[in-house]
């Protein structure tokens, strides 16, 4: 996969007229434009680019490539999401434990080092 760059004036042309391609899957996948678009956009570009720079993928059409692209970085957002170190179960400190105590109650002293 390349890196995004600076689009030439034609690869801005070319994106503009296609845009709908975005609004197209979001809807196809039932996801909201608000919360995905900044998402998918970024492989639409890039498709974009490599679909103008890369004269193999010219026996495709334009949709496949960017659909592929779009929902690669789709499934990258999702698998970075969830990822176990962002689904930890959180808890107030000011819940009680099973055994009836709060943190506080545990552990009494320990805000004393923090305020030397």
């Amino acid at each position: 996969m390349s890196r995004l760059h600076e689009m030439t004036p034609l690869q801005r042309q070319f994106a503009d007229e296609h845009q709908d391609t975005v609004f197209r899957f979001l809807s196809h996948k039932n996801l909201s434009v608000e919360d995905y678009y900044d998402i998918v956009i970024f492989g639409y570009l890039q498709a974009v680019q490599e679909y103008d720079e890369n004269p193999a993928l010219a026996r495709f059409q334009f949709n496949t490539i960017a659909w592929t692209k779009m929902s690669d970085c789709l499934g990258k957002h999702f698998s970075y999401e969830n990822k176990p170190k962002r689904k930890a179960h959180t808890v107030s400190i000011h819940t009680y434990t099973s055994g009836g105590l709060t943190l506080d109650e545990i552990l009494p002293d320990r805000r004393r080092d923090l305020q030397a």
